[in-house]
């Protein structure tokens, strides 16, 4: 599932899903557009934060 998709299911805007991986609203939305790919540690961090439904996997698959 892409973090864009995620984020419309869950109702859950880039502001609070920012504030709660404590960092920029612009840079959640970089990631959600896929204009940028969060680091690993990041995407770990947001596999959590997703309860698993945004893998790492994801982020590789959206890009290929």
């Amino acid at each position: 599932m892409t973090l864009k998709d995620y984020l419309k299911a869950q109702r859950i805007s880039y502001k609070v899903f920012a504030y709660k991986m404590g960092v920029q609203m612009t840079t959640v939305y970089r990631w959600a557009s896929g204009d940028r790919i969060p680091p690993l540690h990041t995407a770990i961090e947001i596999e959590d934060a997703t309860g698993g439904q945004v893998t790492c996997r994801d982020w590789i698959n959206a890009k290929s």
